[in-house]
């Protein structure tokens, strides 16, 4: 078992990793710089899931089925949070927040928020190349915290909602 050095950190050993003067090499050549966790993997706490702090999760598949001119967006906001619960204001600056992003893409017609879904919000767009614009950039991107899922729907589905 190799021993702390003076600066608190475990030289590497094995992977092609070598003691070198007292520090490390890592096997890809750069030095050791990952600090004694006290058995805890580096980068991760107690119960944290693999892949430890900022460690983004894969983003999902790309979103399936014909491109349309309209897109919803799941899992942007939380029905039942803090702030779209008390702010009064919540849902008005959310609206104002979409159609600015939604722009980047293209013209958005219109945008609508189902208060009471999953973090539902369609945007609709006057050209299906700027929804499909939209959704592969917008679909995996993290927003307060949470992954946007995006998908095409169709005008039964957007009239219905």
């Amino acid at each position: 078992m190799p021993t702390m050095n003076a600066a608190g950190y475990y030289p590497t050993m094995g992977l092609g990793g070598a003691v070198i003067g007292g520090g490390s090499i890592l096997s890809n050549g750069l030095p050791n710089t990952l600090p004694n966790l006290h058995g805890h993997l580096a980068g991760m706490l107690p119960g944290m899931p693999l892949g430890g702090l900022g460690a983004p999760a894969a983003a999902p598949p790309a979103p399936a089925g014909p491109a349309t001119q309209i897109v919803l967006l799941k899992n942007m906001f939380d029905p039942n949070g803090k702030d779209e619960i008390s702010d009064p204001d919540f849902f008005t600056d959310m609206h104002e927040d979409v159609l600015e992003e939604g722009a980047k893409f293209g013209v958005v017609a219109e945008a609508k928020i189902i208060r009471h879904s999953a973090g539902h919000v369609y945007l609709r767009f006057t050209q299906t190349e700027a929804a499909a614009r939209a959704a592969a950039s917008l679909h995996g991107r993290w927003f307060a915290g949470k992954q946007v899922l995006a998908e095409f729907v169709d005008e039964y589905a957007y009239a219905a909602a």
